[in-house]
């Protein structure tokens, strides 16, 4: 195209950015390109002001030659257009060579996840009936089905947190120890554990990434079903033991948790001596197994527990 016309790349690199018609971007003016945005009247006198990459902004002023173009960016270069395309053999259906710029656009933005609203926008479509023969082109277009739907967030509210959570917290407690994450591990913690002298600042969860964030979420959901266990009952449960109500003050002795009652937490708190604990800093090793065993009969706890919390479900109980 650069051998037979200038023009014709410019023109075509802009269509393929911005999704223009060919005749709106071979007739653009410099005074339209500013402030990373190119501004067109479509169809019906609507203007639309589309961004555009600050290099190919440049790269389009650069590119502009008053003596020759005017106040206009470029000259007519269909025609070159045209015999470019001719000289790659592409079979195109009759009456879409000028749309097939408009088209590659369309397609590559819907595949790339983006919006078709903002597709119709972009376009200048009036009717989204038009745009929506893009729609299909996009990897995931009916997720927001499952997504928004009326009843996404009753399920969402009811799906059981993953059991290996907890240990995946106490862990960064032990194998972090001095950093922020295993502080406000340490905080999510002890405030389950006990929320009158260890309460927990929910704002600290931002410390946290992305992983031991959900981990945190987590834990704290699964804390507000009646059934469930004591934090610290649990820890022992799945490990065999008994001593992580120790644990759990010493935790907060290593941390100089304030608390509401005391200030700081005190050594007056610890059940048992620090030499009894053994190891000292304690590490679990997740059984998945055993977990999914102890899931399976917390979810049995809750489906009683959902039974029984409907007054009306108990007194036809009581009465049967």
């Amino acid at each position: 195209m650069r051998r037979s016309n200038r023009h014709a790349l410019p023109v075509a690199k802009l269509c393929l950015a911005t999704g223009l018609r060919w005749g709106e971007s071979e007739t653009i003016k410099r005074r339209q390109i500013k402030g990373g945005r190119v501004s067109v009247t479509g169809k019906n006198a609507k203007v639309r002001h589309l961004p555009i990459e600050p290099r190919l902004a440049a790269e389009l002023i650069a590119h502009h030659d008053e003596i020759e173009t005017g106040d206009r960016l470029f000259s007519s270069a269909y025609g070159a257009f045209e015999a470019a395309i001719d000289r790659c053999s592409f079979e195109l259906p009759k009456g879409q060579l000028s749309h097939i710029l408009r088209h590659t656009f369309a397609s590559k933005f819907m595949q790339n996840g983006g919006s078709i609203i903002t597709l119709q926008k972009a376009l200048d479509h009036d009717d989204l009936k038009t745009t929506m023969r893009y729609a299909h082109l996009a990897p995931d277009h009916l997720d927001q089905v499952l997504q928004l739907n009326p009843l996404a967030r009753f399920y969402a509210d009811q799906e059981t947190p993953k059991v290996s959570t907890k240990p995946q917290l106490w862990n960064t407690t032990q194998q972090h120890r001095g950093t922020s994450g295993a502080r406000v591990c340490t905080e999510v913690l002890l405030g389950l554990y006990n929320g009158s002298r260890f309460p927990m600042d929910l704002t600290e969860l931002r410390c946290l990434d992305g992983e031991l964030f959900r981990a945190a979420i987590d834990v704290i959901t699964d804390d507000t079903r009646r059934c469930q266990m004591e934090v610290h009952e649990w820890l022992n449960r799945i490990t065999g033991r008994h001593d992580f109500g120790c644990r759990f003050e010493h935790l907060a002795w290593d941390w100089k948790v304030k608390t509401l009652k005391a200030g700081r937490c005190k050594k007056a708190y610890l059940d048992e001596p620090e030499s009894q604990l053994s190891p000292r800093y304690l590490v679990i090793k997740v059984d998945e197994a055993k977990l999914a065993v102890y899931d399976s009969e917390q979810k049995a706890l809750d489906k009683i527990e959902e039974q029984y919390s409907d007054p009306g479900n108990w007194v036809e109980q009581q009465v049967n």
